[in-house]
């Protein structure tokens, strides 16, 4: 029942079905990717959208089916950075956050590297100053880095810069972005993640 999904669920949805080799415009009869397209506005805006995070999971899913609604959403999505980055929005007001934004690289630099490079950069240079002196992403000077938010930044890096993070450019008192992910590693090979009480970490992991 696509209807009901969130626009979240409904994009990760079609992304799934076309990586295990499914035809997403056929799912027992139904045509999901019609239906998200179905969403998409003439602005490139999206019907039931709570943010960034919808947008940029919509992008993905209309790169990954080649939809030619892909530019006007990408379009509308680089008008509304905040402060050249990408994020949430909570009592009103809009925040960037560096986890979304590394998302937001990776998708517009799919998208078009050429037509959205100065947006790119622009996003580059906010998550430049998102980091804690050791190559680590932080949300702000009160937060600490992590493993959810370092992989989703270099999720982003990577697609657009590969290169240039292996090869060092964006090292930070001589510590690589890669170095401090894997500092997050187990013994077993999985990754821990800081368990949060709402916005407050618990110590837990």
């Amino acid at each position: 029942d696509f209807e009901t999904l969130s626009v979240g669920d409904l994009t990760k949805s079609i992304i799934a079905f076309t990586l295990i080799g499914k035809d997403p415009k056929n799912i027992q009869g139904k045509n999901p990717v019609e239906l998200l397209e179905s969403y998409v506005n003439e602005d490139g805006t999206i019907k039931n959208s709570s943010g960034h995070g919808d947008v940029i999971w919509t992008l993905f899913a209309l790169e990954t089916i080649s939809s030619d609604k892909v530019t006007s959403v990408a379009d509308q999505l680089v008008k509304t950075s905040v402060d050249g980055g990408y994020g949430y929005t909570y009592g009103g007001v809009s925040y960037a956050s560096p986890d979304t934004t590394g998302w937001a690289i990776e998708a517009l630099t799919v998208a078009g590297n050429e037509r959205y490079a100065k947006s790119i950069q622009d996003a580059k240079d906010y998550l430049a100053t998102k980091t804690d002196g050791n190559a680590g992403y932080r949300f702000d000077e009160y937060s600490s880095a992590n493993g959810d938010t370092q992989s989703c930044v270099l999720e982003g890096l990577f697609v657009n810069d590969k290169n240039a993070v292996i090869n060092g450019e964006y090292d930070n008192g001589n510590v690589n972005p890669i170095d401090v992910l894997l500092s997050y590693q187990l013994e077993d090979g999985s990754f821990k993640s800081e368990v949060y009480d709402g916005w407050t970490p618990t110590g837990e992991n």
